[in-house]
């Protein structure tokens, strides 16, 4: 049995598709168990669309809009507002077009600073002038 390769530490993870005929090549970096500092490996994967609907294809693909719209409803501040949120109408080009960022370390900071006490700030505070 061969065993996967681990990436070099300082690789970028990879992220590639094709399409020949009815066939979806997809090239993805994944983690055994998601942990900080585990190697990633690049994994190849082969999607045999034939016999495959253009409505079954639209299914399989609404499944990640569906989750992408429910992140940003669990991060909305006006989650509970019909107005905006019931019979909405999504762009799907916009949403593809849309780059992930990533996620502002000081920012984090500040989310996690909003739901400590005042001592957990406080202590926290020591702990960031320590840190010269």
């Amino acid at each position: 049995m061969n065993k996967l390769q681990p990436m070099a530490a300082d690789a970028q993870a990879t992220l590639k598709t094709s399409i020949e005929a009815d066939i979806v090549t997809v090239v993805f970096s994944v983690k055994p168990n998601g942990e900080k500092d585990t190697p990633r490996y690049n994994l190849e994967q082969h999607f045999d669309f034939h016999a495959v609907t253009e409505e079954e294809a639209w299914i399989l693909a609404t499944r990640s809009l569906r989750i992408d719209v429910q992140s940003m409803w669990r991060k909305a501040k006006d989650k509970m507002n019909a107005d905006v949120w019931q019979d909405r109408k999504w762009s799907v080009r916009d949403m593809l077009d849309q780059t992930r960022q990533k996620a502002d370390p000081a920012q984090k900071v500040l989310n996690a600073a909003a739901k400590m006490s005042k001592q957990e700030r406080e202590a926290l505070m020591e702990l960031l002038k320590d840190m010269d």
